[in-house]
């Protein structure tokens, strides 16, 4: 994953993170949007998690710190400033920090 003249604070990966992360404060939210499906258009109502990026500048930091963050590499594209750092690990070690973190 490479992030690009931004920080964790705009991860999108971390939001992949709260949906699988198991914590209290978990809050689930009901949205409706019509949907087309067999030709004929119904209201839907569907379950989504409601996003919360307050923490994201902390997970990135910690695990930027951590031994998984060892994988990033900090460098430049042009003249901006930039992160590459595997996504599968951000992601595993947000859903940990979450569930520790979150449960406080």
């Amino acid at each position: 994953m490479l992030l690009l003249v931004v920080g964790h604070e705009r991860n999108s990966s971390l939001h992949l993170a709260e949906y699988r992360a198991t914590y209290p404060t978990k809050r689930i939210a009901q949205q409706g949007a019509p949907i087309r499906t067999s030709g004929a258009r119904t209201w839907t109502i569907f379950e989504y998690i409601d996003l919360d990026a307050s923490d994201f500048e902390h997970i990135g930091d910690d695990f930027v710190n951590s031994e998984a963050g060892n994988m990033t590499h900090h460098g430049k594209v042009g003249l901006a400033d930039c992160q590459l750092m595997p996504q599968r690990e951000i992601v595993v070690f947000a859903v940990d920090w979450i569930e520790v973190y979150s449960a406080k």
